[in-house]
């Protein structure tokens, strides 16, 4: 049986993801702080549901918006926002080493 709290997600009392939230008030979206899931149990869909229970919270449909920044070597994490359809806005450069992506609800 799983369960959130607060952006911890646990499976039988075991943490197996933990998502930080930031709201973005000038863009009205929620920015991703943080995204992990236990390396025991990632490849199983526990990031894909701790991010589906997490737009199921009314809470979060305060804002509409999702952005993301995910590091350039980081290529696990870019697959996973890839995978759930985010789209990638603007590549790394050497000012900025980060991937911006965004996401947008009721976006199909």
């Amino acid at each position: 049986m799983s369960k959130e709290s607060n952006g911890l997600f646990f499976v039988d009392d075991a943490l197996v993801a933990v998502v930080g939230l930031v709201p973005d008030q000038d863009n009205n979206a929620w920015v991703i702080s943080d995204f992990a899931v236990d390396p025991a149990r990632r490849r199983q869909g526990w990031g894909r549901r701790a991010w589906e229970t997490l737009l199921a919270l009314p809470a979060r449909m305060q804002r509409i918006n999702w952005r993301a920044y995910v590091a350039a070597d980081n290529l696990q994490a870019q697959a996973f926002f890839d995978a759930l359809g985010w789209l990638r806005l603007m590549p790394p450069s050497s000012g900025d080493p980060y991937w911006a992506f965004a996401w947008r609800v009721g976006r199909t």
